[in-house]
């Protein structure tokens, strides 16, 4: 089985959509079983920012995901 844990990303102010494009093709070259997405989806916990996350997540390998969220995705 192979798992592809990835953490940290971030949506809102400082998220790096070039870097996202790379993991995104990355992951896909890796062909995982399963997706591990773990703490701080975004910077604010703010709702444009999840919906950033999950249409980014939404383009990585149709695989089982498991998404954690942690204290970023909590707001203030």
């Amino acid at each position: 089985m192979r798992l592809v844990q990835i953490s940290d990303l971030h949506h809102g102010r400082f998220y790096l959509p070039d870097v996202a494009l790379d993991l995104q093709a990355k992951i896909s070259e890796l062909e995982p079983d399963v997706i591990l997405v773990s703490g701080d989806l975004t910077q604010r916990a703010k709702v444009a920012e999840f919906e950033s996350c999950v249409r980014y997540l939404g383009t990585l390998p149709s695989v089982p995901m498991i998404v954690v969220p942690g204290n970023h995705d909590i707001p203030l």
